[in-house]
């Protein structure tokens, strides 16, 4: 438990939420049009159409728990997003999974969002269909955010980058053991 009495998954949550609402900050700031789009955002539909009925849990019902994060309409495109908040910018294994259903149903490009100063990748990666992955889980084709032919712009770009280290992954210690707000 942290100081707030979130256990690990609880703190895993947290952070996965604020980068999505981060990377909903970019998209807004830019003009872009964004919609959630994620289960826990029609819990109240889904609950109505089961309405007590005894519904068969299978694989078409199943769907509707894996839409992705985001829906987006870029250059008169509609596009499905989802966020991924992982530190050292490679999926878990847990993952592997729900990329499969991901790759299968919805297709939608994955942001994957990391600790750049920590791991040396860029916090924001786009990660195409199909998800390519290397033998630690890396993406293989994964590209900065930059190039993504979304519009995104350099200083919007920063300003993210600025929330995702003091909303997330916290500033990083220098060689004296100082962090970076504290000099």
């Amino acid at each position: 438990m942290n100081e707030n009495g979130l256990d690990e998954e609880g703190q895993k949550r947290v952070k996965g939420r604020n980068a999505e609402i981060i990377v909903e900050k970019m998209f807004n700031e830019l003009g872009l049009e964004i919609h959630f789009s994620g289960a826990e955002n029609y819990v109240g539909l889904v609950k109505g159409i089961i309405n007590g009925r005894k519904l068969v849990h299978d694989d078409e019902f199943m769907k509707l728990f894996k839409i992705p994060d985001f829906i987006a309409v870029i250059n008169n495109g509609l596009f499905f997003i989802e966020v991924k908040y992982r530190q050292h910018g490679r999926f878990d294994e847990k993952d592997i999974p729900r990329l499969k259903i991901l790759k299968e149903v919805w297709k939608p490009a994955i942001i994957l969002v990391s600790n750049n100063s920590r791991y040396k990748v860029p916090i924001f990666q786009v990660v195409p269909h199909p998800y390519n992955l290397d033998e630690e889980r890396n993406p293989v084709e994964a590209r900065s955010i930059l190039e993504s032919g979304w519009g995104i712009k350099p200083e919007v770009l920063k300003m993210c980058e600025r929330l995702i280290i003091s909303e997330i992954t916290g500033p990083k210690e220098n060689e004296y053991g100082y962090k970076e707000n504290e000099l």
